[in-house]
């Protein structure tokens, strides 16, 4: 189910990617760890799946009620975000599996959240990524107050720049930028998910007696020690 691991690795696992951007703080708004409206059966198309080659199978992916993604063997993975609701937007929170910050720079100086934009509508929900070469130039030329990590040394001339961006900021200044910055992501989403239709087959949405200890937070934890995930080599 190749379209459910990418987008588990995309959205679960976006704090082992290469560019990063980082918001000190989370803006104003109200937190939802497992949003009423997620579990069930998605289509999933966009530039996160290779819809041209995958299978309309291959394309479906299962959310559970208690906020997994389940595999067609039965497994299962946290999904690992938080729908975030602000008065100008919603967002998702994006925590890894332990739940720590996300860290940018040596020494864990500049740490803080990872943000995707949301929006749903009805039965088709769609996120969209960091603009991260946009961030990268909006703090190098002061636009926003911010720090930008070392790079790592590139293995390929023409691989594409790896940006490494924390902007900085309260709750509120945090919220006036995402306000005032809506370029900061990008204008395409990167998945597009549609309610499959209710007759499509598919294994029960409700996971057999999940252990609780094995639920990973989808908050990042301010106490948590921070791990420095995003200055490895892509």
């Amino acid at each position: 189910m190749r379209v459910l691991i990418a987008l588990f690795v995309l959205i679960a696992g976006l704090l082992t990617g290469c560019s990063t951007t980082v918001y000190e703080s989370l803006p104003v708004g109200s937190m939802t760890r497992c949003d009423s409206g997620w579990p069930g059966l998605w289509n999933v198309t966009g530039r996160g799946a290779n819809a041209a080659s995958a299978t309309p199978e291959a394309n479906t992916v299962i959310i559970t009620t208690d906020c997994r993604m389940l595999d067609k063997d039965g497994s299962s993975k946290p999904l690992n975000v938080s729908l975030l609701t602000t008065r100008d937007g919603q967002y998702l929170v994006v925590s890894n599996d332990r739940g720590t910050p996300d860290c940018v720079g040596a020494n864990y100086t500049h740490c803080g959240y990872q943000l995707l934009r949301f929006e749903r509508d009805g039965d088709v929900m769609r996120v969209y990524f960091p603009d991260n070469a946009r961030v990268s130039r909006a703090i190098a030329d002061g636009v926003v107050k911010g720090y930008q990590g070392p790079v790592p040394r590139q293995q390929d001339p023409n691989s594409e720049p790896t940006y490494r961006n924390f902007i900085a900021g309260n709750s509120r200044e945090v919220a006036r930028i995402l306000r005032e910055h809506p370029e900061f992501f990008l204008t395409e989403p990167q998945f597009v998910l549609k309610r499959a239709p209710a007759d499509m087959p598919a294994t029960s949405l409700v996971p057999p007696a999940p252990s609780t200890s094995t639920l990973a937070p989808t908050v990042p934890a301010t106490t948590a020690t921070p791990t420095q995930g995003n200055d490895h080599h892509p």
